[in-house]
């Protein structure tokens, strides 16, 4: 499966083409590492922003599977909290080969875009546009 519409809404606009947060959502039946963590905690949110979280789950788990994953976004999840809180995705990573060694490791520039898409604030993913020009996709584009 590509995409799940489960969690789709509509962004909310005025008229002059300003977003707006979105009201809460109920959890209910969904993974929680999916879940940006202003979701898990029934803020409100920008749909823009939890979809990037949604999409570098999805590209941790394609690079990584589900090994170093945080179980969901919350603080006492001390993963959660090296990573997209501390922001040491490289270390853990760096720790998770030195005892699993894989002959074909991801790239510090995939590491880098991973750890960019995966920050607890809102305020410092990265948007859809800094993700299409980031490094490590501009590298995927060339080899294509």
């Amino acid at each position: 499966m590509i995409s799940s519409l489960g969690w789709s809404l509509k962004v909310p606009t005025s008229d002059d083409g300003t977003f707006h947060l979105l009201e809460p959502q109920s959890a209910c039946g969904k993974k929680p590492e999916y879940l940006a963590p202003e979701m898990f905690r029934n803020e409100a949110f920008d749909g823009y922003a939890v979809d990037l979280w949604a999409a570098g789950v999805i590209l941790y788990l394609m690079l990584f599977g589900d090994a170093m994953m945080f179980a969901a976004p919350i603080p006492e999840d001390p993963r959660f909290q090296e990573i997209c809180v501390a922001g040491h995705l490289k270390a853990v990573v760096e720790k998770f080969y030195a005892l699993n060694p894989d002959p074909d490791p991801v790239s510090d520039e995939a590491i880098d875009l991973l750890q960019n898409m995966l920050q607890a604030d809102p305020a410092n993913r990265l948007t859809l546009m800094q993700v299409k020009n980031h490094a490590w996709l501009k590298t995927l584009q060339m080899k294509l």
